[in-house]
């Protein structure tokens, strides 16, 4: 999830860059120094494992702190709930 958000951000924010340097005309020389640069796998790589490692530590932080089912029937069976009485008096015989 979080690689999509980062995704969809990046993806925003190229699209105002590019805009903005047109209305600068800085575009040419930045579009050369891309095509140059454009072959840059390994740091990207590197990145999506990083943020692969921070989602999946989360994942493992969230598990750990959330109780699973046995520990849960567990806790059930030993707790019990007060009960009471709702049972209106009945009236006194008379002898």
């Amino acid at each position: 999830m979080l690689d999509l958000m980062t995704l969809g951000l990046s993806m925003g924010a190229q699209e105002d860059l590019e805009k903005m340097r047109e209305e600068s005309g800085v575009s040419t020389v930045i579009q050369e120094d891309q095509a140059q640069n454009t072959a840059t796998p390994a740091p990207v790589a590197a990145v999506a494992n990083l943020l692969e490692g921070i989602e999946s530590a989360a994942s493992s932080a969230v598990a750990a702190l959330m109780p699973s089912a046995s520990v849960s029937e567990s806790i059930a069976s030993i707790a019990q709930a007060p009960t009471f009485d709702l049972s209106l008096p009945t009236a006194a015989k008379k002898s």
